[in-house]
């Protein structure tokens, strides 16, 4: 099972850097290199299992810029 944590703050952004340290905490869930999306009050992190299609790893939290959807989870997304 991949690795997946996250961070709000209603503040202010919350730290990247958090969410890193988060990631580093739970690196035995996954193998691949950690990936962290944020934006105003949100951060996401998502470090993968490796799984999936190679062809798609490390390519979540992923982000749909058309409708402004982010996902991180630990499944197959087409």
């Amino acid at each position: 099972m991949s690795g997946i944590c996250g961070a709000a703050d209603f503040r202010e952004t919350p730290s990247v850097d958090f969410v890193h340290t988060m990631l580093f905490m739970i690196a035995h869930r996954g193998r691949g290199q950690p990936c962290v999306w944020s934006h105003r009050c949100i951060a996401l992190g998502h470090t993968d299992l490796h799984t999936l299609d190679p062809a798609r790893r490390g390519n979540q939290p992923w982000y749909d810029r058309e409708n402004g959807v982010v996902v991180t989870a630990d499944l197959r997304l087409d």
